[in-house]
């Protein structure tokens, strides 16, 4: 089993094949012992974590245009229109100028 970038979730190869898994509720993936653990007993430093219990909590995805937008308890991934780019600082799509793209990835078409 291999850590995923989401805590929550990790990689179990299957016949040659990865498999994504996600690890039950309230538990995270710990890849210091190879299985979901509690939250509490996890290092997250490497890992997202996802809390969508509100709706409309918003998260970056690794696009420059996309974000994770929580509702009815979990992350959907949304697109920004027109090659605008995702701010987490102010939970909207803006014009690219004024987004940090080193930590997330420009698309070709933009």
């Amino acid at each position: 089993m291999f850590a995923h970038y989401d805590c929550n979730k990790y990689w179990e190869c299957v016949r040659g094949g990865a498999i994504l898994e996600l690890c039950p509720p309230g538990t995270m993936f710990d890849a210091v012992h190879g299985f979901c653990n509690w939250q509490d007993a996890v290092d997250q430093t490497c890992c997202r974590t996802w809390n969508c219990a509100l709706d409309n909590t918003y998260y970056p995805a690794d696009d420059c245009d996309k974000y994770y937008r929580c509702y009815n308890g979990d992350p959907h991934l949304e697109q920004c229109p027109n090659c605008l780019f995702w701010n987490q600082r102010y939970s909207q799509c803006i014009e690219p100028n004024h987004v940090d793209t080193s930590q997330c990835i420009i698309p070709d078409y933009c």
